[in-house]
C-alpha cells in the first residue's frame, strides 16, 4: 500500500485497469455480448464506483483519487458512468474547472462516435 502513497495515479489506474478485466472477464463468460460493449460496459460501471469511492473517501477525510484518473477513466469511455457518479453521489458538481475538463471530454466522445457512424456509414 505504500506504492499508493508514492504514486496514487498509477496505484489507481492500475486498480481500474484491474478490476477492468476482471469484470470484462466475468461478463465475457456470463453473456454472449460482443467485447465492444463488454469494454463500455465494464469501464462505465467502474467509473461509476470510482467516482462512489471517491466521494466516501472526501466524507471521511481520507486519501482521495486524483481528479486527472477520474477524467482519464471518462476518456476511456466511462463518461456515462462518470456522469452517473456525479449525480447519484452528489460529487464533483460543483467544481466548475473539473465540469469543463468532464463536459470537453463527453464532446470529444460524441464527436468521435459520430465521426465513426459517418464513417461506417460509406
Amino acid at each position: 500500500m505504500n506504492n499508493s502513497k508514492s504514486n496514487p495515479y498509477r496505484y489507481y489506474l492500475v486498480a481500474a485497469f484491474v478490476f477492468l478485466l476482471f469484470l470484462g472477464a466475468t461478463i465475457w463468460k456470463l453473456t454472449s455480448i460482443k467485447p465492444i460493449w463488454i469494454y463500455i460496459v465494464s469501464i462505465n460501471i467502474i467509473t461509476f464506483f470510482f467516482y462512489g469511492y471517491d466521494k466516501r473517501n472526501a466524507i471521511k477525510n481520507k486519501s482521495r483519487i486524483p481528479e486527472l484518473v477520474l477524467h482519464f477513466l471518462a476518456l476511456a469511455g466511462g463518461s456515462i458512468g462518470g456522469l452517473a457518479g456525479q449525480y447519484v453521489f452528489h460529487h464533483k458538481t460543483k467544481k466548475l474547472k473539473f465540469q469543463v475538463y468532464f463536459i470537453l471530454i463527453a464532446i470529444l466522445q460524441i464527436c468521435l462516435i459520430i465521426w465513426w457512424a459517418m464513417k461506417a456509414n460509406n
